[in-house]
């Protein structure tokens, strides 16, 4: 039980963390690199 809480937690950071990566990757405009929207839009 506290193993499948501790994976959930590490699973919901690993998002949490790629999300922060995207929104800054697709919204920065000092890199422009590829100004197309997220896949998710």
């Amino acid at each position: 039980m506290e193993n499948d809480e501790l994976l959930l937690s590490v699973e919901r950071l690993h998002q949490a963390q790629s999300r922060d990566r995207m929104a800054m990757t697709s919204d920065g405009s000092d890199s422009g690199e590829t100004k197309d929207p997220p896949p998710g839009a």
